[in-house]
């Protein structure tokens, strides 16, 4: 059996959110307008990045155009909050850098891209033991070289090193739902192999009950990927990886302008 997956049977563990607070007992539950405003309201570092996580679910996933773009935006000011209360949120820095991933992607900027992967190489070095700073690496160098040639070439994206980034992340003990989409979108996008090892971590993660909306979401993105890898037909394939990835069809959401982003000192 492959390394990676007997780290990921040894991982993939439920391990359930913290549900303590009205927000996010909303997010667990899926009432993800609910999480928001209630993480707003409370102005805390932990609601803010609640309604957060919200707004990029909801953008991500449920809504298109200006509602989307609006929710991606809202989204950055509510992990900058974060930021702002505690520079060293791990994941808060994770979430802006893929704000600023997103709005790169949506206007075609590499200046944006580029300050993106500064980002969370920032996180990585300061957090070199967190697996979703690892991860969020892999994610990027995984999105970013799928993107053809001249991505690529000009940013610096590699797949070898997105597949690096993932390995680290799950041997450093990453398990969560969202982590392995991203990983799962990696291999499909991969060769025969990577292909035939994606319908195997598939399966593994299909196979845990989910911990709350937000796996369930996730859940159901990868076993839509399972479903087009066991046609075995690529155009099948490279569809349900767009249909998973959030805020498809963002390059055509340009009515409202690009986000300006101040990081804190």
């Amino acid at each position: 059996m492959n390394i990676w997956i007997t780290a990921l049977l040894a991982l993939t563990v439920t391990t359930p959110i913290c549900a303590s607070e009205p927000a996010a007992r909303a997010l667990a539950a899926g009432d993800y307008a609910s999480a928001r405003t209630l993480g707003q309201t409370s102005r805390t570092a932990k609601g803010l990045m609640t309604a957060c996580r919200a707004g990029m679910l909801l953008g991500g996933y449920y809504e298109a155009g200006e509602a989307a773009i609006k929710s991606l935006h809202t989204a950055a000011n509510d992990c900058l909050g974060v930021i702002k209360q505690d520079n060293r949120h791990v994941n808060a820095r994770i979430t802006l850098a893929i704000v600023i991933g997103f709005e790169g992607k949506r206007w075609r900027r590499p200046s944006l891209a580029t300050q993106s992967k500064r980002l969370l190489q920032q996180t990585h070095t300061d957090f070199p033991d967190s697996p979703a700073a690892q991860g969020a690496l892999g994610g990027w160098h995984s999105e970013v070289s799928a993107a053809g040639f001249l991505a690529r070439l000009y940013l610096g994206a590699r797949r070898g090193k997105a597949g690096q980034y993932f390995a680290g992340a799950i041997t450093k003990g990453e398990h969560s739902a969202a982590f392995y989409l991203e990983y799962v979108k990696f291999l499909a996008r991969g060769k025969k192999v990577d292909r035939a090892l994606a319908r195997e971590v598939a399966k593994t993660i299909l196979s845990q009950p989910p911990n709350d909306a937000i796996d369930r979401l996730m859940q159901q993105k990868i076993a839509e990927i399972r479903a087009a890898l066991n046609t075995g037909d690529k155009a099948e394939i490279k569809k349900a990886i767009a249909a998973a990835t959030a805020f498809n069809g963002i390059k055509k959401w340009r009515t409202i302008p690009v986000l300006q982003i101040n990081l804190p000192e």
